[in-house]
């Protein structure tokens, strides 16, 4: 559910649509995080290289063979399958990085950073289209500026894969 619903009477002087960008786009994502079996770095990567999942091969296809590779560093990650779901979490949002800035009534001081909102608008034809609060800011006159990215459900479901085996 949504803590606040987003209609053109909330929105004070329009709304900037921000798109995708390729400088913040992924293909795959590794991240670094500590082993606690021996305490020291080690390196998950999502989607694997190996496409055992399929996700490697259509992202390059998708980005036209060009590698979008980013990097982690978790240094307060001991898990294996902590530190994949984050490199996956990373990797979906760059792919799926609709996002806007607006600046709201009062009524916005009921979210923070971290909620999922919808937005209601007929510029870009959205009906309660949802976003994550990405920023939250005050202003003097007691408007608030928002800044946001599209939400999708599947990006935060927990993928139980298989930690691999110990050598």
């Amino acid at each position: 559910s949504n803590v606040f619903d987003f209609e053109e009477k909330h929105i004070i002087g329009g709304l900037k649509i921000i798109g995708e960008s390729k400088s913040n786009r992924a293909n795959q994502v590794k991240a670094k995080f500590i082993n606690p079996e021996n305490w020291k770095s080690d390196e998950v990567s999502w989607p694997d290289s190996n496409n055992t999942d399929g996700n490697y091969n259509t992202f390059r296809s998708e980005d036209n063979e060009v590698p979008l590779l980013k990097e982690l560093t978790l240094p307060a990650i001991t898990n294996w399958h902590q530190a994949r779901f984050l490199a996956q979490q990373t990797c979906l949002l760059s792919r799926n990085s609709l996002g806007f800035q607006f600046t709201a009534t009062s009524e916005a001081l009921n979210v923070v950073v971290g909620d999922v909102i919808s937005v209601t608008h007929s510029t870009p034809v959205w009906s309660a289209k949802k976003f994550i609060v990405r920023s939250v800011g005050i202003n003097n006159d007691g408007t608030v500026n928002l800044s946001g990215v599209e939400y999708q459900a599947a990006t935060y479901t927990w993928n139980q894969a298989e930690a691999p085996a110990i050598t």
